[in-house]
């Protein structure tokens, strides 16, 4: 076949494309149809042993659009499932990768023993969220909830700070943002401090510009963990 297609484009390239009026039409269907019968092999029957079912499902409905209207309406289809794929994929990933308080986790800073025996006791009130990923309206709406479920949870203390570590965050889409000003809404309310730490530079800027200034009284910006802690624990100490 491959020798076959070589040919055939080699002599059509020197003599012109009336040199294909001289092979039999039969040869010419039957290496389209060999080509796509692999094609079809490869993609509709192989994959199913080889990719999750969801891609599949993606696969076979391109070849069926393909089919019955045309390449471009199947194209199109196939981009919008993958997109539609894509964010319901990132939306079910935990974008909390662990969930602390200051009584569990510290800053380094060296503090007397009547200081420490105070931040254990009053640790509850710091409650720490590391988050890692990529945060967009899909999982930072799953973000809001589980905070505001702590801030209404009787059983425990109620926070006085929520910490917010962006270490391990590797994008934040302007579709999360309604998300955040819920947030700081709810805890501006409850007369609770957001405290960031550790934003990239463009980060920072989207927070700042999306509803969540510096400038305001109840949020801090922070460039690492440690010391977002140490200042919650020095408020803790003032008190």
């Amino acid at each position: 076949v491959g020798l076959i297609a070589v040919v055939i484009i080699g002599l059509t390239i020197a003599f012109g494309e009336s040199v294909i009026t001289y092979f039999p039409k039969v040869i010419l269907g039957a290496v389209l149809m060999y080509l796509g019968l692999i094609f079809l092999v490869e993609w509709a029957y192989e994959t199913w042993f080889a990719l999750p079912k969801i891609d599949i499902f993606i696969i076979w409905m391109i070849l069926f659009v393909i089919a019955t209207l045309e390449f471009l309406q199947g194209v199109a289809v196939g981009f919008l499932a993958a997109v539609i794929m894509f964010a319901v994929s990132c939306s079910l990933t935990e974008v909390v990768r662990h969930e602390l308080t200051g009584k569990s986790y510290q800053s380094q800073v060296t503090r007397l023993l009547e200081q420490r025996q105070v931040l254990d006791r009053e640790g509850e009130k710091i409650f720490i969220l590391q988050l890692q990923g990529f945060i967009f309206f899909g999982t930072v709406d799953r973000l809001f909830n589980k905070i505001k479920t702590r801030l209404n949870d009787k059983r425990t203390p109620q926070p006085h700070f929520v910490v917010l570590d962006f270490h391990r965050v590797e994008n934040l889409d302007s579709t999360g943002m309604l998300s955040f000003r819920k947030l700081k809404a709810l805890t501006t309310d409850l007369k609770i401090h957001i405290v960031i730490t550790a934003p990239t530079l463009k980060i920072k800027r989207q927070l700042e510009k999306g509803g969540l200034p510096s400038s305001n009284p109840f949020i801090h910006y922070f460039s690492n963990l440690d010391a977002g802690l140490e200042w919650c624990e020095d408020m803790i100490l003032q008190i």
